[in-house]
């Protein structure tokens, strides 16, 4: 049964499920193997995977972003650092909000000065929103043709 434990995360994390189908496909594998259910646990269970994989795939999507504005590389990225650093000015600020929108149209255009950091943008987006990995991929092609 745990491969198919690993199937389940990985549809989620490829975008062909959602967390709320893979929390029902939990409890159905979770009924089968223990003959009862524990609706709590593997509710608990199914969404701190699925924050996981989400919150990981919105990362690399604001940094692909972040890629495509500024050009500078993926791997000369850190989600850590503060903008700053990479010296956006106002005018990255803008093109970044505009990538951004693609996804998130109701992001306010501070956003960026009030979470200066991807870390803290994804960690914030994630909290105000409803993201999935699918809605992710679509915005990705358009976030890099704009660089």
């Amino acid at each position: 049964m745990t491969g198919r434990r690993e199937n389940i995360f990985r549809n989620v994390a490829s975008g062909v499920s959602s967390v709320a189908e893979a929390m029902r496909q939990l409890r159905e594998l979770h009924s089968a193997e223990l003959g009862d259910t524990d609706p709590a646990e593997v509710a608990a269970t199914a969404t701190a995977n699925g924050c996981v994989v989400v919150r990981r795939e919105l990362l690399q999507w604001l940094t692909r972003g972040f890629s495509a504005v500024t050009g500078f590389g993926l791997e000369a990225i850190d989600a850590n650092e503060s903008f700053d650093r990479y010296g956006i000015d106002s005018i990255a600020v803008v093109k970044l909000n505009v990538v951004f929108a693609e996804r998130f149209p109701n992001l306010a255009k501070t956003v960026l000065y009030e979470y200066p950091s991807l870390n803290e943008l994804c960690d914030f987006l994630l909290e105000q929103e409803s993201v999935s990995p699918r809605s992710l991929s679509v915005g990705a092609e358009s976030a890099a043709a704009q660089g």
